[in-house]
Order: C-alpha cells, then sequence, then structure tokens
C-alpha cells in the first residue's frame, strides 16, 4: 500500500486559524519573537490574532527584548524611569499609557532617523508601505497620532492594502531626513547672551548652556524659557561645560589663578533635602596641579587633562566627596599645547592632538599605550587599509536656512589627495617639519557599534571594532569620510563639533551631516545589547559600507561672534533629537567703529527634533 505521507505534492488539511491548534504559551512566545510593526500587522488577520496582540503582556515582552528594558518593569514605572527619560529630552516619551504605546513611540522614531520620502521614482515598483495603527481602532486622536508606524513590509494583496500606502524605501529617489526646527533662546531684558557651550538633561527635559558673555542658563526645552540663571560673577566667559544626570561641572578657574579649578555643581532632585530651593548647588570643587587643556565627564567618571599632558580621573558617584582615581601621564607623546580633545570608557583613554599621528589609545587599567595612529600610518601597507570616500550631496529646495530636511547624501570613493593625506605624506617620508594645515577636532568611541570617531578639519574618521586593537596588530582597515567645505576667513576660529549617541554621528561645518552606522537596526543599541561589536567595512574594499547619510548645508557657518570664533561651538545628541549652537543671523550695526564690529553673528541653539509629523505637532 502507498504511504502518501512522502509523497510531493499530498494534499493536507490546514486548520483555518493556527491559533486554535497550538498551545497558548507557544502562540505568546512566536509572537513575541516580531518586531512592533510586524506584530502590530497580525492584529489585522482576524478576531482572534486581534485579541492576542491586544494583550500588553505580550507588548512587555517585545519591549523588553527590542528596548533591553532593566528587569522588572511594570506599566506603571514607564513615565518614570530614568532609562526611558534618557531617551529623548523631547516630550517623545512622555505620558506613556501601555508598553505597547512605548513600542510604537520608539518605532516611530526609528523610522524617523530613517528619512522620509521625497518622492517615487519611475521604476514602476508596486511593492508598498503600509501604515497600521498599533493601539486599538477605538482609541482617541492623541492615541493614534501616537501609534502610527509605518510598516516595513506588506503581506496581503495590493486589494487590502490601506489607502494610505506609500512607496517602499527601495523604490524612493531620495529619502530626506525630517525634524521640526526650532530656536532656544536665552532672553534677557538687557539682550539675549549668545550661547557657547550646551548640555541636555533629559529626565528634566532641559538646556544648559553657558554663554560668550559670562553666565549659565538653564532652558526649559518645549516652553523655550528660562528656568534658571547664574550671573558671570560666577561662570566667565567662554566657560566650558560637562554635565550627566544632573551633576554639571563647570570651569571655575579665575584670573591669575596658576591651577585649574572646576565646580561640580548638582541639581535639587538629586538633594536628600532639596537643597535651598536653587535648581543647582555647588557642592564640591576640584582642583588641577596646572591649567587644564581638556575635559570630558561621563557619569560619574570626570577626567580632566592639565598643561603637563597628564590625565587626572575622578569618582563622581558622590558628588559631595569626590573621590580621586588613577592618573595617565600622556608627556611622552604630546606636548602641553597640543591636546585637542580628550574621551574615555570603562577600559580606554582616547586623546586627539595637533597632527595626524597624534591619535592614542590608553588602557585605562594600566595607563599604557595601546593602539596609536602614528604606528598605524608606519605600517607599508597602510595606504590599502585606508578607505577613502567623498561626501556627495543634493540641494534641496525645500532646505531651510539650518539645512532641514536634510537630503540623503551619498559616499563617494575618492583618491588620497586631502590636506589630511599630504599630513600623512610627511608622516610616511620623513622630513624636518610638520604639515600645520591638518588639526584633529575631537574623538568619541561608540559603544553601541564598537566604532571610534576622529574628527578632523577635512575628515572624519571611523575605526570599527577600536577595542580589539594593539600597536602589535593593527592591520584593521579604516574608513575617512572627506567633508571639507569652503575656508572661512582669515583669522577666524573654526569650531567643528562632533556628537555621537546609538550608532549615529552628527558633526556641523559647511554641512549639517547626520551618520547612521546601522540603518537596518530592529532593537535598541547600547553597550549591552549586543556581545559583539555590531559595525564592520565589508571584507571587499571596493564594496560599499553599509550605512545611510544625510546632509545639508549650513548657510550661516562662516559668521563669527566678536573674537572670531566661527561655526558650531557645541553640539549633543539623543536618540530622538540633535541640539547645535550656531550662528543664525548677524545683524548689521550701523553705529559701529570698526569694520569687524559691523557684523557680528547672533548664536543660538538649534533643536532638530526627529520624529514622524503625528510626534511633531504640538
Amino acid at each position: 500500500m502507498e504511504d502518501v505521507r512522502f509523497k510531493i505534492g499530498a494534499p493536507r488539511a490546514m486548520p483555518s486559524d493556527l491559533l486554535a491548534v497550538l498551545p497558548p504559551e507557544l502562540v505568546f512566545d512566536i509572537f513575541a519573537r516580531l518586531d512592533p510593526v510586524s506584530l502590530a500587522r497580525c492584529s489585522q488577520v482576524s478576531t482572534g490574532w486581534r485579541k492576542v496582540v491586544a494583550d500588553d503582556l505580550l507588548w512587555r515582552r517585545v519591549a523588553f527584548r527590542v528596548l533591553n528594558l532593566p528587569p522588572n518593569v511594570e506599566k506603571d514605572d514607564l513615565n518614570n524611569l530614568p532609562e526611558i527619560q534618557r531617551w529623548s529630552a523631547s516630550t517623545h516619551f512622555h505620558e506613556l499609557q501601555s508598553f505597547r504605546d512605548l513600542c510604537a513611540r520608539w518605532t516611530q522614531v526609528l523610522h524617523g532617523w530613517c528619512g522620509g520620502s521625497k518622492g517615487a521614482d519611475e521604476s514602476g515598483k508596486k511593492d508598498e508601505l503600509a501604515h497600521s495603527n498599533v493601539t486599538e481602532d477605538e482609541s482617541d486622536e492623541k492615541q493614534a497620532e501616537a501609534s502610527t508606524v509605518s510598516l516595513t513590509q506588506e503581506t496581503s494583496s495590493p486589494a487590502h492594502q490601506p489607502q494610505d500606502a506609500v512607496e517602499r524605501p527601495d523604490s524612493i529617489s531620495r529619502r530626506q531626513l525630517k525634524a521640526s526646527t526650532k530656536l532656544l533662546r536665552a532672553v534677557l531684558p538687557e539682550g539675549e547672551p549668545d550661547l557657547w557651550r550646551i548640555k541636555v538633561d533629559p529626565e528634566e527635559g532641559t538646556l544648559i548652556a553657558t554663554t560668550r558673555s559670562g553666565g549659565l542658563f538653564v532652558i526649559d526645552i518645549e516652553a523655550n524659557r528660562i528656568l534658571w540663571q547664574v550671573g558671570p560673577h560666577q561662570v566667565g566667559p567662554y566657560t566650558h561645560l560637562e554635565g550627566e544626570r544632573g551633576i554639571l561641572v563647570v570651569n571655575g578657574r579665575l584670573l591669575f589663578d596658576e591651577s585649574e579649578s572646576f565646580n561640580v555643581w548638582v541639581h535639587k532632585r538629586l538633594l536628600p533635602d532639596g537643597g535651598d530651593g536653587e535648581l543647582y548647588q555647588i557642592r564640591s570643587k576640584l582642583r588641577l596641579p596646572s591649567f587644564g587643556r581638556a575635559s570630558r565627564f561621563k557619569w560619574p567618571i570626570f577626567c580632566a587633562m592639565d598643561s603637563t599632558c597628564t590625565a587626572h580621573f575622578y569618582d563622581l558617584t558622590d558628588p559631595d566627596s569626590p573621590q580621586k582615581l588613577d592618573s595617565i601621564d600622556a608627556s611622552a607623546r604630546y606636548g602641553e599645547r597640543e591636546i585637542r580633545y580628550i574621551d574615555f570608557d570603562d577600559n580606554h583613554f582616547f586623546i586627539v592632538g595637533s597632527y595626524a599621528d597624534q591619535v592614542t589609545v590608553f588602557e585605562r587599567s594600566t595607563g599604557k599605550v595601546k593602539w596609536s595612529m602614528a604606528s598605524y600610518l608606519r605600517q607599508p601597507e597602510v595606504r590599502a587599509l585606508i578607505r577613502s570616500y567623498q561626501i556627495e550631496t543634493t540641494r534641496s529646495q525645500d532646505l531651510s536656512p539650518f539645512g532641514f530636511p536634510l537630503p540623503e547624501a551619498e559616499l563617494m570613493t575618492r583618491a588620497l589627495d586631502s590636506e589630511w593625506e599630504f599630513a600623512l605624506a610627511d608622516i610616511l617620508n620623513p622630513i624636518d617639519y610638520r604639515r600645520d594645515s591638518f588639526e584633529w577636532h575631537a574623538i568619541h568611541p561608540d559603544e553601541a557599534t564598537g566604532a571610534l570617531f576622529v574628527l578632523g578639519e577635512p575628515v572624519l574618521l571611523i575605526i570599527p571594532n577600536f577595542a580589539s586593537l594593539t600597536d602589535a596588530a593593527c592591520k584593521v582597515p579604516i574608513m575617512a569620510i572627506h567633508y571639507q567645505g569652503p575656508t572661512l576667513g582669515r583669522g577666524r576660529l573654526d569650531q567643528v563639533p562632533l556628537c555621537v549617541a546609538d550608532g549615529r554621528a552628527f558633526l556641523v561645518q559647511s554641512n549639517f551631516i547626520l551618520l547612521d552606522l546601522m540603518p537596518d537596526r530592529e532593537s535598541m543599541l547600547t553597550s549591552t545589547s549586543t556581545s559583539s561589536p555590531s559595525f564592520s567595512l565589508p571584507p571587499n574594499p571596493t564594496a560599499p559600507p553599509n550605512i545611510r547619510l544625510f546632509a545639508g548645508p549650513h548657510e550661516h557657518h562662516h559668521l563669527a561672534d566678536l573674537h572670531e570664533y566661527a561655526g558650531c561651538s557645541c553640539a549633543q545628541m539623543d536618540g530622538a533629537n540633535v541640539f547645535a549652537v550656531v550662528a543664525t543671523e548677524a545683524p548689521l550695526y550701523g553705529d559701529a567703529e570698526e569694520e569687524m564690529d559691523a557684523r557680528e553673528a547672533i548664536f543660538e541653539a538649534l533643536h532638530f527634533r526627529v520624529g514622524p509629523r503625528e510626534l511633531l505637532r504640538g
């Protein structure tokens, strides 16, 4: 007798609803493995599926997997959870109603970073990207606005597509990174001081800023009003500022003081008695033995480098009693005036200096050099290891004076012919001088992707898997992205900031540039969400890297302040916002006695709030 069990093409009975034949625990486990968009789409299959998807316990499991929430979080904790509050200094994650609502909001922001379409091409592709509601159909308008997400794929037939379907991303001619743009000002009766350095406190929804004329201001981001301020007698002009999680570290050196001091300010929410009514209080002072050259604060560790090229580390877990940690001596590789920027993570300390080979990674535990650009550049095959690209931008007619929406840009391979490569030639071919037309501006590790960003005047370097590098084993390719814009006027002091968050980098020069190392992500990127670095360059050097890039012109980049500081002086970024201090206008002063005073720029904080239009209203 023929066994039909193994006969190809034998008909088999299929249940009308798989939920009826699978154990409930298995159904729950299967649905919990879906991404939020796919899970929302499942509610359209049948009434039974809709009931399963409506269970917020299911969305809780999805949220824990996708967003890496701390353990034991319940629905009532969502609006008071610092880990969620720190994702955005704006109201993206305010008034959360459920875990489903949380997943919807995060998905909206994720799709916002991907950029929307400018228009469909003429390829005739019929694949479509649908919209689906991730809350119940009977929800009110506010919930609907906060839960509409773009689906990444539609599996039903075209006849059943929603009416608001749009083109799939692969059929879009050009993406655009859209954001609402707002100016944050410190407006006083006597005028508006020009901002200098900024930090963001997402838990309070505030922007903290020092100014070019002195003083410190705390500004409510949503209301755009000053909540608290201190005058120039406490915080001087052009004062550097560090801050995170309610702690500010502000340079406090006085004129003619031969040492460097830093005041540790603490927000009243961290004080047992709420303080004396002031929003911030000075609770302690840190003093360096000599002038400070650079500083960086990542809660709870503060690091400052003095003029002897020694990096001093302090633990500010208890801001009333800072604990001095070990120091790192970098004087063997850097001179007093060669330090440009520092940063660190739990295991490494990073320095960039004035010259092309002055990029160094130290081990914090030993204080010894782990990897250096100097050793990397002296490898015989170094030119084959450096993959050089040029940003090709497209100017949109829809651009505002501040660049947004940012059109998607392309990376074009290019020859080694920039000032940076000329500087490399000076290193590779021993000569008696060093080229001074190039210098580094900033260095930042991205713990989420394992990449190290190094910013110079004409080039942004991206070094994958930096933690695995040593001077003895450094034959890995690095990426050099050339972004050079028009040269500023003579005597201008160009500011080129770099900020990095969650696999993305933002910088401002003659263009606003946003780069995403993980454009295909489906979950939150954190240092604990992956066991290995998630960004790498393709083995084939001719293959394009899998990154997404947006760039748009900064029309006021050339404007300078009274002391000839031009460009963007500071930038900050979190999971859904970008903040940048830029020149917004330069009014003409007809009564100026000197020509250079007749057109002094006004510097304000631009707030770019990324997300769909539904979240940007109000």
